[in-house]
């Protein structure tokens, strides 16, 4: 049976349906993608899906209004498995080969959105610079498809129910054929991913592959470290994680900022995520920073002598 189109609601709809098709439980930019591209797919099936997103924020899209900066770098023209921790890299291809560079660009210009590319890194941003000419275009293609948006509905619980699945929120119980858990991690709790999708998707008996850790985080330095009393210093940077043995497992370049906790910007996010998941496995690995990437150590060293000689030291 297909049940009647909701209507489209973006600020949380006069309450939650008693049933549909497909529950999208999230309605951050994995979910409000999610959501899109189901009522599209069924849409171009000549179907009729009726589509809810569930998300217990008040306010929808946390998560995009932060990243970037701000202004929300949506990709990257140079993107690959190499990119990427936590699964095999032919796996990651895949998913990045389902959804290419391409699509991904032709997806927001099609929503009205023109990117540009910051040249010395490959980020693709909207030209507005703004993260919420991002999040206005996800929530209008989730209208456009069918999806009725219901927040704030913090999803409790997911119980089968014979052929279909209970989802318990706090706004009540919808009943639906199909459920898609978009709820991110445990990066930002303050924004609804605190880790509460892990727990369900367990409940439903599926695994959760260790370690669980932020992708991109800034790192944080003992106290005293001289690094710290340089806040805000903002430096070109490479950053290499080293084995015991001396092999470089990873390297990021590009700007870094020194903070009162220890290092954040670009390069250090970038290198973050191969540090987070090589010191479980390899708890021995190093960190190496280099700040004149651009020099080879003979030419520092010359530079060292020659200005010495100059009396310049």
């Amino acid at each position: 049976m297909i049940l009647p189109r909701e209507t489209p609601a973006e600020d949380g709809g006069p309450g939650l349906p008693a049933a549909a098709d497909v529950a999208v439980v999230g309605c951050g930019a994995a979910g409000l993608f999610a959501a899109i591209h189901a009522g599209r797919g069924a849409a171009a099936a000549g179907r009729r899906l009726s589509i809810v997103g569930l998300d217990g924020a008040r306010k929808l899209g946390a998560k995009i209004l932060v990243s970037g900066g701000g202004r929300c770098n949506v990709t990257n023209v140079s993107l690959s498995e190499r990119d990427y921790c936590g699964s095999t890299p032919p796996a990651i291809r895949r998913v990045l080969a389902r959804f290419p560079l391409e699509a991904t660009v032709a997806f927001f210009r099609d929503a009205g959105v023109t990117m540009y590319e910051e040249p010395d890194n490959g980020k693709l941003f909207p030209v507005t610079d703004s993260a919420r000419t991002i999040l206005d275009a996800l929530l209008a293609g989730a209208a456009a498809a069918g999806v009725r948006l219901v927040h704030p509905a913090r999803v409790e619980a997911i119980e089968r129910d014979g052929g279909a699945l209970r989802v318990v929120t706090g706004a009540g119980v919808v009943t639906a054929r199909r459920v898609i858990l978009c709820t991110g991690g445990r990066s930002l709790p303050k924004s609804g991913s605190d880790g509460a999708g892990l727990a369900l998707a367990a409940a439903l008996g599926h695994s959760i592959a260790e370690p669980v850790v932020p992708a991109l985080v800034p790192l944080v330095l003992p106290g005293g470290h001289w690094i710290r009393d340089l806040t805000g210093l903002a430096l070109p940077c490479t950053l290499a994680l080293v084995s015991p043995a001396g092999k470089r497992l990873a390297a990021a370049t590009g700007s870094t900022l020194c903070t009162h906790t220890g290092l954040s910007g670009p390069a250090t996010l970038d290198v973050s995520r191969h540090w987070l998941v090589s010191r479980l496995r390899a708890p021995d690995a190093r960190l190496t920073l280099d700040w004149l990437p651009a020099l080879a150590a003979e030419a520092l060293e010359a530079e060292l002598v020659a200005a010495g000689a100059r009396g310049a030291l």
